[in-house]
């Protein structure tokens, strides 16, 4: 798997990859099973299928029960989640061309073929 260090909310995808790999699905797991294919792109496969059928319903339903506002809540957090997909797609992309002027033929990601 990708290194996650120094990516934004990379704590937060770790938690939420631990709870899966558990079978738990936490608010931090279901707020991260949208974003699979993503994911699945960078090297990163989803633990613990099936993963629940509407998982931003059930993510939404936990924030609101916890009170306070949650449509603010929920789209601070999918803001947060673009901003570690667009860093860790980055992250990647700057690998594979970095393999690739390296000549490195065996260099592999989930990104090939994209």
């Amino acid at each position: 798997m990708i290194d996650l260090d120094g990516l934004p909310v990379a704590d937060r995808v770790r938690q939420a990859l631990r709870d899966m790999e558990h079978g738990k699905w936490s608010k931090e797991a279901l707020w991260l099973v949208p974003a699979a294919p993503r994911l699945r792109w960078s090297g990163i496969e989803l633990p613990g299928r099936p993963h629940p059928p509407e998982p931003e319903l059930a993510f939404y339903e936990i924030l609101r029960a916890e009170g306070g506002d949650p449509y603010s809540r929920y789209n601070a957090w999918r803001a947060e989640l673009e901003s570690f997909l667009s860093a860790l797609e980055g992250r990647v992309r700057r690998r594979e061309a970095t393999a690739a002027r390296a000549g490195s033929s065996t260099f592999h990601s989930g990104a090939a073929g994209r």
